[in-house]
């Protein structure tokens, strides 16, 4: 597995070993979450594809041989990186990524929105922007809008209906944004895993608490069949393989599910999955993995750090108090420290990266794995 330093992975990475199987990580500094973990056999320091995408390639091809892998999983953005060199990968093993045309696809906050509208699913009406004159003519259709560049993750610099914000954005043909209308709802993320369109591992959480606007670091299971048909719809038209997820708004005005937009990576989705949920979606015959609707999961530092300081009433830190012991934390095991220790090194690290960049700390976690549509 690549993207050791999320902690994401340290669970997909817990869940293999647990099935018995040799775990190795790779990623591009060492002491990451997932590395130190009892449960991976061995990890690595790798270039950053970002930066050296051939030193990556060749670097990852040669562990594969030598260590004899039969599955490369990627699971952070370097994904893109793993799906653009795939054939480089592919005469030694199962490659667990589309072809980077499909990813780009789904990456792209314009062409995902039109993939959309082509499938006839519910959408949010956008419009792509490559100059400020367009954006602000964009704006101006909406009665509240939201923009976002084309390519960002984590939320990443989406403005809502703000306008003086938008005077500081860099906009150019390289760089676009995407306007989109504001819908009013509920949010829920979904998370699944899939094989050539089949859907082998699916879960869905409702966003109740997250980093700003962006990530979710609380996650309850819950059911909804609206979302799964529209997953499955995407799916089997892409014949998508790899790891999925969506981000949806019930709109509050007609009920509809809206998709706003798809990371085909890894996400938190798959914390909602353990041991005892038979999770094997990578064996063949396929079933569906589902978690168990009493399975509670969260990011404990980020709830304290983001969460918490967003409390401005005693019943709402009652009630956050009350969320925060129905659920387990998600890098804490006591049959496996080190990671939780390794966690402050990694803040430590992307700091570091932060400084040296003169970009946030948020950036900085993307700085060497990103993609931007280039390829």
């Amino acid at each position: 597995m690549t993207g050791g330093r999320a902690p994401a992975t340290l669970h997909l990475a817990r869940l293999f070993k647990r099935q018995k199987h040799k775990v190795y990580i790779a990623d591009t500094f060492g002491y990451n979450l997932s590395g130190v973990s009892k449960y991976v056999d061995q990890s690595f320091i790798i270039p950053p594809p970002r930066q050296q995408p051939k030193a990556f390639v060749n670097q990852l091809r040669i562990l594969i041989k030598d260590y004899s892998i039969d599955l490369l999983i990627p699971t952070c953005e370097e994904t893109f990186y793993v799906a653009q060199y795939q054939e480089a990968f592919a005469r030694y093993c199962q490659v667990f990524t589309s072809g980077i045309k499909l990813m780009e696809q789904l990456h792209s906050k314009w062409n995902f929105n039109q993939l959309l509208r082509w499938l006839e699913l519910p959408y949010p009406k956008s419009v792509l922007t490559h100059s400020r004159a367009e954006l602000n003519k964009a704006v101006g259709q909406f009665h509240k809008f939201v923009a976002k560049p084309t390519y960002s993750r984590f939320a990443d610099n989406v403005i809502i209906d703000d306008k003086k914000a938008l005077e500081d954005i860099s906009i150019n043909h390289q760089q676009s944004w995407v306007v989109q209308e504001f819908i009013e709802g509920d949010h829920f993320c979904s998370f699944s895993v899939v094989d050539k369109g089949r859907l082998t591992a699916h879960s869905v959480y409702p966003v109740s608490y997250r980093v700003g606007n962006g990530a979710a670091v609380y996650f309850e299971s819950i059911d909804i069949p609206k979302i799964k048909d529209i997953i499955t719809k995407i799916i089997q038209t892409t014949k998508y393989t790899g790891f999925l997820s969506f981000d949806f708004i019930k709109s509050s005005k007609d009920g509809q599910y809206y998709t706003l937009e798809c990371n085909p990576r890894l996400t938190s989705g798959i914390h909602l999955f353990d041991a005892k949920d038979a999770f094997m979606p990578f064996q063949k015959p396929y079933g569906v993995c589902y978690p168990k609707p009493e399975n509670r999961m969260m990011l404990t530092l980020a709830i304290l750090a983001y969460s918490l300081p967003e409390v401005r009433s005693f019943p709402a830190f009652l009630k956050l108090l009350k969320y925060m012991t129905k659920a387990e934390d998600v890098v804490f095991s006591w049959q496996d420290l080190r990671p939780f220790f390794a966690q402050l090194f990694t803040i430590f690290h992307f700091y570091r990266i932060a400084k040296q960049n003169n970009i946030s700390i948020l950036d900085a976690t993307t700085h060497h794995i990103e993609w931007n549509g280039n390829f």
